[in-house]
C-alpha cells in the first residue's frame, strides 16, 4: 500500500530547503469551491497553506525549491526502481490549529493510465501530524518519504502537539 524511504537527503539540503521556504509566497489551502467561498467565515476551520512551484510564473526561490524536489523524486524513485516524470510539486505547511485536507486522490482529473501515477510525501520536520491513507496513519519523520499510488484515498492531518507540519508533496508518472 505504501513504502517509506529514510534519509533521503543530506542534512545540509534540509536546512537549505527550510531557508528557501521562509521566502516562499504561500497560498491558503482549500479542497473545494464550497470551502473556498466560506474560507474567511469566523467559524470555518483553516486548512493550512500550500504552494505549487511547477506552475508559471515562478521566480528564483521556486526554481531553487524545484531543484530540491527533483532531487527527492530522483532519490526515492531510484530506490523504488521507478523511471518517472514529475507532474506536480506542492509544498504544504500546517499549523496545529489547521484541519488539513479532506480525503482525496491525486488523480481525480486523470482518466488514462491512472496506475502509472505515484504520490511522494517528503517530511521536512518531525511532527505528530501525519499522512492518512485509508485507515493507516503514518507519522511525519524528518527526511523520510512515503510513496504510494496516487489513486489511493489519503489526507494530510495537522499536528496536535507540535507547532507545525512541513512537507513536500510530489505526484510523478511512470514513463
Amino acid at each position: 500500500m505504501y513504502k517509506i524511504e529514510k534519509n533521503v537527503l543530506p542534512q545540509k539540503d534540509l536546512i537549505q530547503i527550510k531557508n528557501l521556504l521562509k521566502e516562499l509566497h504561500w497560498q491558503n489551502a482549500y479542497d473545494s469551491t464550497k470551502y473556498y467561498n466560506q474560507m474567511y467565515d469566523i467559524d470555518q476551520p483553516f486548512q493550512g497553506m500550500y504552494r505549487l512551484t511547477l506552475d508559471e510564473p515562478i521566480g528564483k526561490t521556486e526554481k531553487e525549491l524545484n531543484k530540491f524536489a527533483t532531487k527527492v523524486s530522483d532519490e526515492v524513485c531510484k530506490r523504488q526502481n521507478l523511471n518517472v516524470d514529475i507532474i506536480r510539486i506542492t509544498w504544504n505547511f500546517y499549523k496545529k490549529s489547521d484541519t488539513g485536507m479532506i480525503f482525496h486522490i491525486d488523480t481525480d482529473n486523470i482518466h488514462v493510465d491512472v496506475h502509472k501515477y505515484w504520490s511522494i510525501l517528503f517530511s521536512l520536520n518531525d511532527s505528530d501530524g501525519y499522512l492518512q491513507i485509508n485507515k493507516f496513519k503514518i507519522k511525519d519523520v524528518e527526511n523520510e518519504a512515503k510513496i504510494f499510488k496516487s489513486n489511493l484515498l489519503h489526507k494530510g492531518v495537522a499536528p496536535v502537539k507540535n507547532n507545525f507540519r512541513l512537507n513536500l508533496n510530489l505526484v510523478v508518472k511512470e514513463k
